[in-house]
C-alpha cells in the first residue's frame, strides 16, 4: 500500500473530530449506536448496487451535503463499476442528535472496464449523524485519507 493522501477538506474534518470529543455521549442515548453504522452501511452498499434513491434516503432530508452527494453520484456512476464494504466503523463522540464516527471503506473495481480506471482504494473518514424522526441519518461523510489498496485476487 502506498502512503495515504491528506484531502483538501481537512479543517471540516478535524473539526468534526474536536466537536466529537468535546460534545458527550448523549446520542447513545437516544439510540444504538450499531444504527448509524448500519445507516452507513445501507448507504456504501446502495452505491455498489447503484441505487440512487437508495444512497440518497440515507441522508438526513435536511443536510446541505444531499445534492453534493447526488451530484458525484450522478457523475460518477455511469463510468466506474465498484464495490465497497464498510471495514470499522468506531464512534467517537455524540451530543444530543449528533454523532461523529470514524469509518474505513474499502472501495475495488469490478469488471475489466473499471480496473482499467479506477485504483482500488481505502478511505478513512469522519462520518456525521443526525437524527429524522427517530433515527440516524448520514448529515456528511469526510474522507480523511485515501490509500490505494492492494486486493488479491482468490486463485482459481
Amino acid at each position: 500500500m502506498s502512503s495515504g493522501v491528506n484531502r483538501p477538506n481537512i479543517i471540516v474534518a478535524i473539526a468534526a473530530c474536536i466537536l466529537g470529543f468535546v460534545i458527550g455521549t448523549s446520542f447513545r442515548n437516544l439510540g444504538d449506536t450499531n444504527t448509524a453504522k448500519s445507516t452507513l452501511q445501507s448507504n456504501i452498499e446502495a452505491v455498489a448496487v447503484e441505487d440512487r434513491a437508495a444512497m440518497l434516503a440515507s441522508f438526513h432530508t435536511k443536510s446541505p451535503f444531499v445534492d453534493d452527494a447526488a451530484a458525484l453520484y450522478d457523475q460518477l456512476m455511469p463510468l466506474l463499476d465498484v464495490h465497497a464494504k464498510l471495514l470499522s466503523f468506531e464512534p467517537m463522540g455524540a451530543s444530543g442528535d449528533l454523532l461523529v464516527a470514524r469509518y474505513t471503506q474499502l472501495t475495488m473495481a469490478e469488471g475489466t472496464d473499471a480496473k482499467n480506471v479506477f485504483v482500488n482504494n481505502e478511505i478513512d473518514g469522519i462520518a456525521i449523524f443526525c437524527h429524522e424522526q427517530g433515527a440516524p441519518r448520514l448529515w456528511m461523510t469526510v474522507p480523511i485519507v485515501v490509500r490505494e489498496a492492494v486486493v488479491v485476487e482468490p486463485a482459481k
